[in-house]
């Protein structure tokens, strides 16, 4: 093929001539072409192109300001709900101890409630933080139905310490508030100390002294130390420091022997080794050291002298 010269070149295209060396990219040749090709009105545009434009920029703008400012979730649940999309039945089963709307709380299903803001798995990431869940899940069935199944942390004793009287889980931890009525029958631990080494002591009553563990009402601990019991019938029973479990064995076979907490005595003291002091109630202080019959001297003292009985 024939080279063209400089001349040649100009008189074919028009133009002067391109220099080889500093050609264009690619892409950025197409873009030209196309911006040439538009100026000189062969590329056809549609009619409305301009005003969809228009729209789709503005839509774009503002979902990326929701999305900013935090209202994505608003509108979807707005939407979904319009579209008959909202949350209209929850079922919660498996609670007695967490309330309903701690539930819902946790669900954070936005206003208006919507099926598709629903976060599942942050749903239950949310209910696992309450104090009594151990376990939970949730599901939801469109067109609005939700479903939460939560598994409960088991109570098992109640401990007072100060003002506070809390429930304590199989592992001693605090759940949350003790309630009056339904957890009487719990074990229950008084003192700084007693929720941790409480279960453990509750054991060696049981083993060392079987006919009064049930009468034993609480257990007290006493600076972090050693153990008293309050029995049923108001009785106090003061154990030792150092081997206790001697002391309820000592106390478990009086009981069996004499009743000794049948009586009528409010404490049994057994810190001492080998030594029990007993103190006693007002009737049976009465029965021990009767009171003097001062009517009976007052009334010889207004007689008459010389006058004989």
């Amino acid at each position: 093929m024939r080279a063209l010269n400089a001349d040649q070149e100009r008189r074919r295209n028009g133009r002067e001539p391109a220099l080889r060396t500093h050609a264009l990219p690619k892409p950025l040749r197409l873009a030209v072409r196309f911006v040439s090709r538009l100026a000189r009105g062969d590329v056809h545009v549609p009619r409305h192109l301009g005003a969809a434009s228009a729209f789709a920029f503005l839509a774009v703008t503002g979902l990326y300001g929701a999305s900013v400012g935090g209202h994505v979730p608003g509108l979807i649940a707005g939407t979904s709900s319009s579209a008959g999309l909202s949350v209209d039945a929850i079922r919660i089963t498996g609670h007695s101890r967490t309330t309903n709307e701690e539930v819902l709380a946790a669900l954070n299903l936005g206003t208006p409630p919507s099926i598709l803001s629903l976060d599942v798995d942050a749903a239950r990431a949310a209910l696992l933080t309450l104090p009594w869940v151990a376990s939970a899940s949730v599901a939801k069935a469109l067109p609005g139905s939700v479903s939460v199944e939560l598994t409960e942390k088991q109570a098992a004793a109640i401990w007072q310490n100060g003002t506070d009287v809390l429930v304590l889980d199989q592992t001693g931890k605090a759940i949350g508030p003790a309630r009056l009525a339904g957890d009487r029958a719990l074990p229950a631990f008084v003192g700084v100390g007693a929720d941790k080494a409480g279960f453990a002591f509750a054991a060696m009553v049981r083993a060392a002294a079987p006919s009064i563990a049930d009468d034993v009402r609480v257990h007290i601990r006493v600076s972090d130390r050693r153990w008293d019991l309050l029995m049923d019938d108001g009785v106090t029973v003061r154990l030792p420091e150092e081997r206790p479990e001697q002391a309820l064995v000592e106390l478990d076979m009086m009981q069996a022997e004499t009743a000794l907490l049948g009586r009528d005595i409010t404490v049994v003291d057994m810190r001492v080794a080998g030594r029990t002091t007993l103190t006693l109630g007002e009737t049976a202080l009465a029965a021990l050291f009767p009171p003097k019959d001062d009517a009976a001297a007052k009334s010889a003292q207004k007689k008459p002298k010389g006058v004989s009985q």
